[in-house]
């Protein structure tokens, strides 16, 4: 997906965050150079609807902000979309994943989003799962995959900065496929999804897909 004068940069939210915003300009300075618009696949861990305005000439069901905080395992950023009605967002909520194009801002010194398109990831093959999740614990949203018999069968690998022994005994209590610690440092983390993406979908066959 891209567009005539700002193309849509696929990446991680660590990017986002790790660039340099220029007000004047309106856009983001990354690895990838001037970036405007992104794309992002990530998990929302929490969806707040906020009435824009309380008069009541207008259309309250028009008049809705909705915020999306999102989680990729990388870092965390608020994806915003206003004047919208809530009924047709109804289907996004916290524990989904989901695809989204949006423009770069920054308001009040936190960068965030500005949905221009999103839409559900109803299935993925493979899911990567933090442990140290605001407002969630990662075992809980581990142990809510592995129980649902629609999800139960996509590995799920542990990324995570943890070392505690009872995080790694707790996650392959419930049904964990691999735990791996999280590097602190940018290079060492991108070698490690390198190798996850290596060994996943050149190496190791995944399950049929099932509705």
């Amino acid at each position: 997906m891209s567009y005539k004068r700002n193309p849509t940069i696929q990446c991680w939210t660590k990017h986002i965050l790790d660039g340099q915003y220029d007000d004047k300009e309106q856009k983001l300075f990354t690895i990838f150079g001037q970036v405007k618009r992104v794309r992002i696949i990530a998990t929302i861990i929490d969806k707040k609807e906020i009435l824009a305005n309380s008069d009541m000439s207008i259309d309250e069901s028009s008049n809705v902000r909705i915020d999306f905080d999102l989680d990729d395992s990388t870092g965390v950023i608020r994806a915003v979309i206003k004047d919208v009605n809530p009924e047709d967002f109804k289907s996004f909520n916290k524990g989904d994943i989901v695809d989204i194009v949006g423009r770069v801002s920054k308001y009040g010194g936190f960068t965030s989003l500005w949905i221009e398109i999103i839409k559900k990831v109803e299935k993925p093959n493979l899911i990567l799962l933090d442990l140290n999740l605001p407002k969630v614990n990662g075992i809980e949203v581990l142990k809510e995959i592995k129980s649902d018999p629609r999800l139960k069968m996509i590995p799920v690998i542990i990324l995570t900065t943890s070392k505690a022994e009872d995080d790694i005994i707790s996650t392959y209590n419930y049904n964990a496929n691999c735990y791996i610690n999280k590097p602190v440092d940018w290079d060492g983390f991108f070698n490690i999804i390198e190798s996850i993406v290596s060994f996943w979908f050149s190496t190791a066959v995944f399950p049929p897909i099932t509705k």
